[in-house]
């Protein structure tokens, strides 16, 4: 495995060695809020660097290139670091491979009870927020995961600025972790629900992009289905967690954007069941502001 690692990482060098003496990598960098109506925010700073990879003029491949990105996320109760890259072998094409690792830590907010991390511990003598058992930075979570995505413009076969329908295709295997747990424990990471456990992510988006201020909308289903739990060698048959998404995306000149979301999803019942059972119901409205700080 490390022998595949390192002919990885001596590609990659070599590719961005040619990329930088051809000045052909391009840095950009984000930062945005998010703040949703069920009371959650976020900041996060993304940087990407993106170089062309494989090295060539066949039409197949001129355009194609590896994204590596690098990000902090901070929460009130929460911080997290991401790492991903991103390869487009084909036109169409991406194929994806990253890691994140994270903290946090619960605290009540004008009797909110706000669950940064920490173990899901059942007790019928307390009310439902309050089962959670962990202090602050007292363990890791950490998740990896591999992918593959489908992308599709129709303005790619019939050029024009109002013919952008993007159809997009996600499938990928993610693991993740949180230290403190064991075997099948249920543990919280950013008032989520979760075990240590393998799953199968899928996503799906259709969009209509226009070249006016309201720049994309767009629909999106995602699902996010546990496989398998490592520790106790067990398959999973808990259902899958699924969420539907509304989109409309405002691009404010070139550095400024606000991305509105409305959010239906089928919630863990509370108290949870031994199948993880799940019902519909409104999520919340999300507004994400971005600052595209170098573009």
């Amino acid at each position: 495995m490390k022998k595949y690692f390192f002919i990885l990482q001596f590609i990659l060098s070599i590719s961005i060695i040619w990329a930088d003496e051809s000045n052909n990598i391009k840095n950009e960098t984000d930062l945005s809020f998010m703040i949703a109506s069920n009371i959650q925010m976020q900041f996060e700073l993304e940087h990407r660097i993106k170089f062309p990879f494989p090295i060539g003029t066949n039409f197949l491949i001129e355009d194609n290139n590896i994204t590596a990105k690098f990000g902090l996320e901070l929460t009130p109760m929460t911080f997290n670091f991401l790492a991903s890259a991103v390869w487009i072998p084909l036109p169409l094409l991406n194929i994806s491979l990253g890691s994140e690792i994270g903290s946090g830590w619960n605290f009540d907010l004008y009797g909110f009870s706000m669950k940064g991390m920490g173990l899901y511990q059942r007790d019928d003598n307390k009310a439902p927020s309050e089962w959670v058992l962990g202090n602050g930075l007292d363990g890791i979570v950490w998740k990896t995961h591999c992918g593959i995505t489908l992308l599709f413009d129709l303005a790619v076969f019939l050029p024009g600025d109002w013919n952008h329908l993007i159809f997009k295709i996600d499938n990928s295997f993610c693991y993740q972790n949180y230290t403190r747990a064991n075997g099948t424990e249920a543990w919280y990471f950013k008032e989520d629900i979760n075990q240590n456990w393998l799953s199968y992510y899928f996503s799906g988006f259709i969009g209509y992009q226009m070249p006016i201020f309201l720049h994309m909308t767009g629909f999106m289903f995602e699902m996010d289905k546990p496989l398998y739990n490592p520790q106790d060698g067990t398959a999973l048959n808990y259902k899958a967690k699924m969420l539907c998404t509304i989109l409309f995306d405002f691009k404010i000149g070139n550095y400024f954007s606000i991305l509105a979301l409305i959010e239906i999803g089928n919630h863990l019942t509370q108290p949870i069941t031994s199948d993880f059972n799940r019902e519909w119901e409104f999520s919340c409205v999300r507004l994400i502001t971005t600052w595209h700080i170098k573009h």
